[in-house]
């Protein structure tokens, strides 16, 4: 797989110039994969807030907190069912409390498993932080990683 040397983006190998960022090809695009940037965590997580009345967000933005508090994602999915709004941060919430069992779970493996939980545990709270801020901004962003999973709709 071929990337361009300026943005990272993933090109064509005979192409002349990058198709996102318009960077011209030398000599051929870079055939490593581009580094890892801590600044664009969060920067593929889908924003479909626009999708949302601003009605729903505002009356159900204090009580979709609760979503991204393990089980306690029921109140708002029980209480404000007509909220589109409201759904969307349950499902992530979900999402969130699913990847947070696993990491657990993970856990009980010696090694791999406890390394790898020591990473989910911190990526677990670095995307409920995230959560939470995106309901108090009234956005409707996906979690990095996690949050393209869709179980409820």
């Amino acid at each position: 797989m071929s990337y361009c040397s300026k943005c990272g983006s993933k090109i064509e190998s005979n192409a002349q110039f990058c198709t996102q960022c318009g960077a011209p090809v030398e000599g051929g695009a870079a055939k490593t994969m581009p580094e890892f940037d801590l600044n664009q965590l969060g920067k593929d997580s889908v924003d479909s807030t626009a999708a949302f009345s601003a009605q729903d967000i505002s009356e159900n933005k204090v009580i979709c907190i609760l979503c991204y508090f393990g089980l306690l994602l029921l109140i708002p999915l029980l209480v404000k069912k007509d909220s589109a709004f409201a759904r969307f941060h349950s499902n992530q919430g979900l999402i969130l409390f699913i990847f947070d069992i696993l990491v657990s779970i993970l856990a009980a493996v010696p090694v791999v498993g406890w390394i790898i939980s020591i990473v989910g545990s911190i990526a677990g709270v670095v995307f409920w932080i995230m959560g939470i801020v995106n309901v108090l901004n009234g956005r409707a962003k996906t979690l990095p990683l996690i949050g393209g999973i869709t179980l409820i709709k």
